[in-house]
């Protein structure tokens, strides 16, 4: 059945039986590497500082002769650019009726108990919590991942925090629709050293496709008479080794190397309730109705420290 929208009823949230399934797990693997909902970094201000960058002017042979030694030359200052992010909302509300928290056992039409199975959810209303805050989950990773800057500039104007690839400016190769390639990545990881990367932790993130590419091109599997394939995990480099990780919100034709060590979830801390938690609403009539509510954005470090190959072939 379709999700819905309002508040859950006996009619519209039905009872089943048997196991309790999801129709996908929980796609957070980039949350759960950076410390998860309880390793955020708390922040005073919705606007935070990740750090400041400064830029040398280019390199070349001086040309200074002895005579030219004995006077100082005109001092010269490198100025800081101060990099920052926001914090942003994430809400969801449940709202239960009285008579289907009590009602656990009534089926929906056309489902069977064929050995005396009985609904493994004893409180709706538990269930649906952690389901919206499940829902909350898997915003973060995808904002994280995939979110586009914006500064709020009243109360109707939204903060919304950047995500990773929006971030990275200066270390993106361009495949122009050809399939991942160690030529490829190779590119990248020069253009990152060109750039004083540091290659710390670093971990690559791919959704399925690409992952499969990254298995096509590095895999090598020795003869085996009952072993076939290989799972790539580790990409060795000149640079280091690089971690391969699924990631499912990833978009398909894009790949993110990132420095993880110094990524963290940041969020506003509501005195006495905490940085993402549940609380109830006023009540209204014969049901319960709360919400989720948290201020959360992401510190992505210096986007120097990071990489991304976009325009990948998908087929």
């Amino acid at each position: 059945m379709p999700n819905i929208t309002g508040g859950a009823t006996v009619w519209n949230l039905p009872n089943l039986v048997g196991p309790l399934l999801s129709v996908r797990r929980p796609a957070t693997p980039f949350l759960n590497m950076i410390g998860g909902i309880n390793g955020m970094k708390i922040s005073k201000a919705a606007e935070f500082a990740i750090g400041q960058q400064f830029t040398l002017n280019t390199a070349t042979q001086p040309e200074i002769a002895e005579a030219d030694s004995l006077v100082a030359p005109t001092a010269s200052a490198y100025v800081p650019a101060q990099y920052t992010n926001v914090c942003q909302i994430f809400q969801h509300a449940v709202s239960i009726s009285y008579a289907r928290m009590a009602d656990t056992a009534t089926l929906l039409a056309g489902s069977l108990s064929v050995a005396g199975e009985s609904n493994p959810i004893v409180d709706p209303l538990v269930q649906q919590q952690n389901l919206a805050l499940l829902q909350v989950a898997e915003e973060l990773e995808y904002t994280f991942l995939r979110g586009v800057y914006q500064r709020s500039t009243a109360a109707d104007v939204p903060n919304k925090t950047r995500g990773m690839l929006s971030a990275v400016a200066s270390n993106i190769v361009n495949a122009d629709a050809k399939k991942f390639s160690k030529a490829l990545m190779d590119q990248l990881l020069q253009t990152m050293a060109g750039n004083l990367a540091v290659f710390g932790n670093m971990i690559l993130l791919a959704n399925a496709f690409q992952i499969n590419q990254i298995s096509n091109v590095y895999g090598y599997a020795p003869q085996d008479r009952n072993i076939g394939g290989v799972q790539i995990k580790v990409i060795l480099t000149d640079f280091g080794p690089i971690g391969v990780q699924y990631t499912p919100l990833m978009p398909t034709d894009t790949m993110l190397v990132a420095d993880i060590a110094n990524i963290a979830p940041v969020a506003q801390e509501v005195p006495g309730k905490g940085v993402l938690f549940y609380e109830p609403l006023a009540k209204a009539g014969a049901g319960e109705t709360g919400q989720i509510f948290g201020i959360v954005g992401l510190d992505h470090d210096v986007e120097y420290k990071h990489g991304k190959i976009t325009n990948l072939a998908t087929s």
